[in-house]
């Protein structure tokens, strides 16, 4: 037995994965729910041509996976709260109009179904904002 070592236990939480989701409609939605839930991910921005009002009413009940089990309210026009996590809100069409490169973000979720190449969605994530794909 080794005596004298003292072994210190990181006590740091690993970086989350900062995600905007842009295309709020069923697999937006599917995807939000099921990210959510994972401890690694921090969804912090949906963007979608509904309103927040109707973004979260959506989040929270679905017609074919039910009711989501956590609280979600609107926090004005520009947000709303999942439990006590504010998640921020964007109504553009075009997805280079969103401002990502203020919020910080790894990754985005291309939900929408309008892009079908790679460069299309370089011309908004990459060019516009830096956000690489990994």
């Amino acid at each position: 037995m080794v005596s004298g070592l003292n072994k210190s236990i990181s006590t740091v939480a690993p970086k989350k994965t900062r995600v905007a989701v842009n295309g709020f409609g069923r697999i937006g939605r599917l995807v939000f729910r099921y990210l959510w839930e994972d401890p690694t991910i921090e969804i912090v921005h949906v963007n979608d041509v509904c309103s927040c009002e109707s973004a979260a009413y959506l989040i929270k009940y679905d017609t074919v996976h039910g009711t989501w089990s956590h609280d979600v309210e609107t926090a004005g026009e520009f947000a709303f709260t999942v439990g006590n996590k504010t998640v921020t809100f964007s109504r553009h069409a075009i997805p280079k109009d969103i401002p990502l490169s203020d919020m910080n973000i790894d990754m985005v979720l291309e939900c929408t179904g309008k892009f079908l190449k790679v460069a299309g969605l370089n011309e908004h994530y990459v060019e516009a904002h830096g956000i690489k794909r990994k």
